[in-house]
C-alpha cells in the first residue's frame, strides 16, 4: 500500500513540478543514517532537564516522592542518551529535471517549476545557478533532499570520506548539560556541599543542639558537624562599634561579671540628659510684651537712623522664653565634672552670657549654679537662635559624655568576651551576625546604649539563632571550644538527619553537578572535534570534485 501511495505521489509531483520520474527505490543504509533525526538528543535533553527540575523541587521540600520521580526520570535519562535509534528508510525517486534556479544562502535549488530540493552545503561549488537540458538526480520524497546529481552522490562521498558528522546532538546537550550545571552550583553552593558531602563517609557527622554557653564550650563538637545554636548571653565584639549592635563576631558567655567590678554609670544622670524634655520653651503674653517693647524702641531709633528698619523687620518671633534653667543648669554641672573642669568651658560661657539673669553680674560658673538651686522656677527670655545653639550643644555633651562610659564599658567588656568562660561565633565570608537585643526599658538613646553593654556583662545579652555546618573550630589549652566559624548557607538548615543520609539533596546535588558537567565538558569536546572534521571533510570533497 505504501508503495502504491508513494508511485502516487511522485506522480503528481511530476505533473505539478513539470518533471520526469525515471523510478524508485528506498534510500540505503548510508544515505538513511546520513540523516536520522532520530539522533537529535532532544528526548534527552528534555528528561535531563525535567530531572534537574525535579531535583530544584527535591531541594527545597525534600519529599521522598519528589525523589523517586527524580530516579526514575533519571534511568529514562540514561536510557535515551546510550540508546541508538534506528532511522526508517526514505522513499527516493529518480527523476530527470530542469534546475530553474538556485539558492546559495539556503542551499537549495528548485526543479521543475516549483519543487525545492536541499543539497549539501559542500556541493555549493558544483551545482550549477540553473540548466538548459534537464538531468538525472535522486531526491527523497519525505524531505526533499538531493541525494545524487550527475556525478555527485551523497554514497559516493560517504564511502570514500566517511559520513559528515551529526553536530545537532552534541550541541543540545552540551547547552543543556552546562545550563543545567550553572543551575546546580548556585542552588547548592556546590563548593560547600562538595566538602560536605565528604564527611559522612570519611568521619561520624554528629548533629548538635545548644541553648547555653557552657555545653557548648565543653562539648565535644568537631570541624563538619552540623550545629543549631539558640541562646542568648550574646554580645557583640566590643571596640568594633561604639553602639554595640553590629559586627562580624559574636560572644556568648552567660556567667555574669561580679557586681563589684561593673564599671558605675551614672544613669539617672544619663536619663536627664538625653531626656527630651531637658530644654523647654514657650511662647507666652510676657514674650509678645517684651517682642512689642523691642519694636518700640527700634521705632525711636528709626526716627534718627533708616538702617534700624531691619532690625525692627525681625522682631516678630524672635523671641523665645526658655523654661526650668534650674534643671538644665543642674545636669550640665553634673555632666561636665565627668571631664576635666576646661573641657566644657565653651558651653558653660554660653550658658552664662544667655541665661544671666537681668540686673544680675555673675562671672563664675559655680556662682550661676547656685543662683539657679537658689531660683528653682527661673525663667528667661532669649533669642530664639540662641535656644538652638545650646540644643546643639547639648547634643555634643551627649555624645561626650556617652563615649565617656563607653570607653570604659567596652575595656571591661573586652576582657568579659576574653575570658575563658566565653565562646565566639563568626560566620564564614565574614557575614555579620544578627543579635536580637532584650526589650529595652525605656527609648532614650543614651539609656538603651548603656543598658546594652550591661545586659552584656551582667550575662544577659541578646538571644541569636544560628544553623549551618562547623567550618572550623579554635580550642584553648584545655581543649574546650573557643571560637566557632559556622557556615549558615540554607543548604545546612534542611533536616539534618536527612543530610548525613543517601538521601541528601547536597549529595544528590554533586553528583548531578559531576553528571551534567561530563555531559557539558564531552559533547563540548565532542562538538569541537565534529566541527573540525566536517570542515576537514568538507575540503577533501571539494578537492576530490574539482579534480574529477
Amino acid at each position: 500500500m505504501d508503495q502504491i501511495f508513494n508511485v502516487d505521489q511522485s506522480y503528481v509531483l511530476s505533473k505539478t513540478s513539470n518533471y520526469e520520474v525515471l523510478g524508485d527505490r528506498q534510500a540505503t543504509d548510508l544515505e538513511s543514517n546520513n540523516r536520522n533525526k532520530k539522533k537529535s538528543g532532544l528526548l534527552t535533553a528534555i528528561l535531563l532537564a525535567t530531572t534537574i527540575g525535579l531535583f530544584v523541587i527535591y531541594w527545597h521540600r525534600a519529599e521522598t516522592s519528589i525523589l523517586i520521580l527524580m530516579g526514575i526520570s533519571c534511568l529514562v535519562t540514561s536510557f535515551c542518551y546510550w540508546h541508538k535509534p534506528q532511522c526508517n528508510r526514505a522513499n527516493v525517486i529518480h527523476i530527470k529535471a530542469r534546475i530553474k534556479n538556485k539558492n546559495s544562502l539556503k542551499h537549495q535549488i528548485t526543479i521543475g517549476e516549483d519543487l525545492i530540493v536541499n543539497y549539501p552545503p559542500h556541493w555549493q561549488s558544483f551545482i550549477p545557478e540553473k540548466t538548459l537540458d534537464s538531468e538525472e538526480m535522486d531526491v527523497t520524497l519525505s524531505d526533499r533532499r538531493l541525494l545524487c546529481y550527475g556525478n555527485l552522490s551523497i554514497s559516493s562521498d560517504i564511502e570514500q570520506f566517511g559520513a559528515a558528522k551529526y553536530i545537532i546532538r552534541n550541541l543540545i546537550l552540551f547547552i543543556v548539560g552546562l545550563v543545567s550545571s550553572i543551575i546546580i552550583f548556585q542552588l547548592s553552593n556546590i563548593v560547600y556541599s562538595d566538602l560536605f558531602s565528604y564527611y559522612p563517609f570519611n568521619n561520624k557527622v554528629n548533629v548538635w543542639h545548644f541553648d547555653d554557653a557552657v555545653t557548648l564550650k565543653n562539648s565535644a563538637i568537631q570541624k563538619g558537624d552540623l550545629i543549631n545554636i539558640n541562646m542568648s548571653g550574646a554580645s557583640y565584639k566590643a571596640n568594633y562599634n561604639d553602639y554595640l549592635d553590629e559586627s562580624d563576631i559574636v560572644y556568648i558567655n552567660n556567667r555574669p561579671v561580679n557586681e563589684a567590678e561593673l564599671v558605675k554609670v551614672d544613669l539617672m544622670m544619663i536619663k536627664k540628659l538625653f531626656d527630651n524634655n531637658l530644654i523647654k520653651t514657650k511662647r507666652d503674653d510676657a514674650v509678645v510684651q517684651r517682642e512689642t517693647q523691642l519694636k518700640n524702641e527700634i521705632k525711636e531709633k528709626i526716627k534718627y537712623d533708616r538702617r534700624f528698619q531691619q532690625d525692627y523687620d525681625y522682631v516678630d518671633h524672635s523671641l523665645i522664653k526658655l523654661l526650668n534653667i534650674n534643671e538644665l543648669i543642674s545636669v550640665v554641672d553634673e555632666s561636665c565634672k565627668l571631664f576635666e573642669k576646661d573641657q566644657p568651658y565653651y558651653l558653660k560661657k554660653f550658658l552664662m552670657e544667655t541665661l544671666l539673669p537681668s540686673g544680675k553680674r555673675i562671672d563664675k560658673w559655680e556662682d550661676m549654679v547656685k543662683y539657679s538651686q537658689q531660683h528653682p522656677d527661673y525663667e528667661e527670655i532669649v533669642n530664639a537662635y540662641r535656644v538652638e545653639n545650646i540644643v546643639n550643644l547639648i547634643n555634643s555633651l551627649q555624645e561626650s559624655v556617652l563615649n565617656y562610659y563607653i570607653d570604659q564599658l567596652n575595656m571591661e567588656l573586652e576582657n568579659y568576651q576574653f575570658s575563658q568562660q566565653s565562646v565566639s561565633l563568626a560566620l564564614a565570608n565574614n557575614k555579620k551576625i544578627t543579635i536580637i537585643q532584650p526589650d529595652a526599658d525605656n527609648n532614650i538613646v543614651g539609656m538603651m546604649i548603656i543598658n546594652r553593654y550591661y545586659n552584656a556583662l551582667k550575662g544577659i545579652g541578646g538571644k541569636i539563632n544560628i544553623a549551618g555546618l562547623v567550618d572550623d573550630i579554635v580550642y584553648e589549652d584545655n581543649k574546650s571550644v573557643s571560637k566557632l566559624i559556622i557556615n549558615d548557607d540554607p543548604l545546612f538548615n534542611k533536616n539534618n538527619a536527612n543530610l548525613v543520609s543517601l538521601a541528601s539533596p547536597i549529595l544528590i546535588s554533586v553528583l548531578l553537578f559531576v553528571i551534567t558537567t561530563l555531559i557539558a565538558f564531552s559533547n563540548g569536546v565532542i562538538l569541537c572535534w565534529k566541527l573540525i572534521a566536517n570542515l576537514h571533510r568538507k575540503n577533501r570533497i571539494t578537492t576530490a570534485y574539482a579534480n574529477q
